[in-house]
């Protein structure tokens, strides 16, 4: 029973899919207008995030939830500036507005799957 427990812990840990963002790194002139893409290789993960890390005044990292989609159709957002499109299940752009492009900040995507 163990080898079968280890094996099957193995299995999970081996699955896995591939997020790309195609600019590893940005340098976004303050104002104007950029995006970000995000793809990914599962088709079976709709649901996909946008995310930004920033530093507070103290110098502490954080991290916000820009806004999420699932699948192509329902985008909802929790900073109102920015917009997300989804071409396909597997892809997604996040657009920059010109206020927002003068932030430092790291952009991240993530993807999930609904239960």
């Amino acid at each position: 029973i163990a080898k079968w427990l280890n094996s099957w812990k193995l299995a999970c840990l081996c699955h896995a899919i591939i997020v790309t963002q195609k600019e590893r790194f940005k340098i976004i002139q303050e104002g104007i207008r950029t995006n970000i893409t995000c793809d990914y290789d599962d088709s079976s993960y709709i649901m996909l995030f946008w995310y930004r890390q920033e530093r507070s005044n103290a110098g502490e990292k954080q991290f916000q939830l820009i806004g999420y989609s699932i699948a192509k159709s329902d985008t909802r957002k929790e900073i109102k500036t920015f917009e997300i499109t989804r071409k396909g299940v597997t892809h997604s752009s996040l657009i920059i507005p010109p206020e927002e492009a003068a932030k430092p900040a790291v952009y991240f995507c993530a993807v999930g799957r609904t239960q």
